[in-house]
């Protein structure tokens, strides 16, 4: 940590960030000084995530907003509290997702793991890019996965897993969507201030 640039003034959200994963990657940008919002499903494991956070940080500035990330309205509802409660982002850490032994589809008729993987983040994004705009230099980061090197076939056939399902395949699958979809945002944004990283942060429990 002390080879590392502070944040301190700098707001960052992770997606999915009450444990695993997100939630270290949440406490390390609030141990180098930024503020930090967390969202979550379960309120008692994201005000737990919370206090553990702001403890270890040794400041107040982690928070834990309750979302529901399997929707596009539940993405956008997300990012109306976010700016409801900032008016600065400089860091988006697209970090929820999913990978399921059952197909399911959510309350949009979206296959669940394409939903949570790439239409959910996609929506984020999309709706918090005027905030990230005003306040670059931002940066947003999507957790991929070196899983999508396994897809074979047509991206966008039975896109849903209608007729087959596996959670593997509609893993890799999803992650393939979020990489090219992270390449065509980061030359989209060009120029912008705003830079898109992909990130496979490798296997972990």
């Amino acid at each position: 940590m002390d080879t590392l640039k502070r944040l301190d003034g700098k707001t960052a959200l992770v997606t999915g960030g009450t444990s695993g994963i997100g939630f270290h990657t949440a406490l390390a940008l609030a141990r180098l000084g930024a503020i930090v919002y967390v969202t979550g499903r379960d309120i008692d494991r994201g005000q737990e995530a919370e206090r553990q956070m702001q403890a270890t940080a040794g400041h107040e500035n982690a928070h834990f907003i309750q979302a529901d990330a399997s929707t596009v309205g539940g993405n956008q509802r997300l990012a109306d509290s976010i700016c409801a409660h900032t008016d600065q982002l400089h860091i988006l850490v697209n970090n929820v997702g999913g990978l399921y032994n059952d197909r399911w589809v959510t309350a949009d008729s979206y296959e669940a793991t394409l939903a949570m993987n790439f239409v959910g983040p996609f929506a984020l994004t999309e709706a918090l890019l005027p905030i990230l705009r005003q306040s670059a230099p931002a940066r947003i980061v999507n957790v991929t996965s070196a899983g999508y090197t396994m897809w074979k076939g047509d991206l966008f056939a039975d896109i849903h897993s209608c007729e087959t399902y596996s959670g593997f395949d509609a893993y890799n699958r999803s992650k393939y969507l979020n990489l090219l979809w992270s390449l065509a945002l980061a030359r989209r944004l060009e120029g912008s201030g705003i830079v898109v990283n992909a990130l496979h942060p490798g296997t972990a429990w």
